[in-house]
């Protein structure tokens, strides 16, 4: 199994500048436009102005192109879903009085309580691929900066 490919900034090999430029060129070709990065006319109100909300907030550090639509898609729609069940499980409650067949009454976890796990984990899913939490930006991409040698105490007696 290769190694992930990281950018000319993440790169710890020593690269000339023309070996630079190259692979700067490179990752610009490979950058894909944003344009197409519009709400899909299926997420309700409520989803589209999330989608809305993560394209404005991502293109601040340029997170996000049309590939990415699927997923933030996902994630809005997710969202919409998980604050309509969240909704109903304010009013109903997380445990539901029900009748049994002999008319013997019994308390059930409601469903919309186990619907709404399964948003959460699409949510998560979603938004880890996106980066939108700082951890996972971290893992997308970090830049590494040159570390400074400590001063080294007897170089004062090795210069002329």
């Amino acid at each position: 199994m290769g190694r992930i490919a990281g950018t000319v900034e993440n790169s710890k090999k020593h690269l000339s500048k023309a070996e630079k430029q190259n692979r700067k060129d490179a990752e610009q070709k490979l950058k894909i436009d944003r344009e197409a990065l519009k709400a899909p006319d299926w997420l309700d109100d409520v989803a589209k102005a999330e989608f809305e909300r993560i394209v404005a907030e991502t293109a601040k550090a340029d997170m996000l192109d049309n590939l990415d639509l699927g997923v933030v898609a996902i994630y809005a729609d997710s969202w919409s879903r998980y604050i309509e069940l969240s909704e109903q499980i304010k009013n109903e409650g997380t445990v539901i009085e029900l009748t049994g067949s002999k008319g013997q009454p019994y308390t059930k976890v409601n469903p919309a309580v186990i619907a709404q796990q399964t948003y959460v984990d699409r949510i998560y899913k979603a938004s880890t691929k996106l980066g939108m939490a700082c951890t996972d930006r971290l893992k997308l991409t970090v830049a590494h900066t040159k570390e400074e040698k400590p001063e080294n105490r007897f170089e004062k007696y090795f210069k002329e």
